[in-house]
């Protein structure tokens, strides 16, 4: 179950959404100390931000906590990012093919960034 961390509500993740969005950031798995921030396994060596966002629909819950029923109400879904994962599939976001690449490209993103340029997606 994922609940959105705006609202705490339970919803069904999506795909990654259509539309022009932009890469907004970087995030390493490892801090400047070494310390672990994420997950490696299901994140890889960092998260590439974006701006994409979809609304999702709200699911109740059955009392052992598994989705029983969509609701009505809708949420907003922030959380879309490129990244690795040892899994073959994501909870919305664009997987990367192996952990360098996500390296390689969040390297990229980050020296692009930083002269304060664009990356422009278009997700279709």
């Amino acid at each position: 179950m994922v609940t959105s961390l705006y609202s705490n509500k339970p919803y069904m993740p999506c795909m990654f959404p259509v539309g022009d969005w932009n890469i907004t950031g970087v995030v390493w798995q490892k801090d400047v100390n070494g310390k672990d921030l994420f997950d490696f396994n299901t994140y890889g060596p960092c998260k590439i931000l974006t701006d994409a966002w979809q609304w999702v629909h709200v699911w109740k819950l059955d009392r052992y906590g598994d989705y029983e029923y969509q609701t009505d109400e809708v949420v907003k879904d922030y959380c879309y990012w490129f990244h690795y994962g040892f899994s073959p599939t994501t909870l919305g976001c664009i997987r990367m093919w192996s952990p360098q690449d996500a390296i390689e490209f969040g390297r990229f993103a980050e020296d692009v960034l930083v002269s304060e340029k664009v990356i422009s997606l278009k997700v279709s």
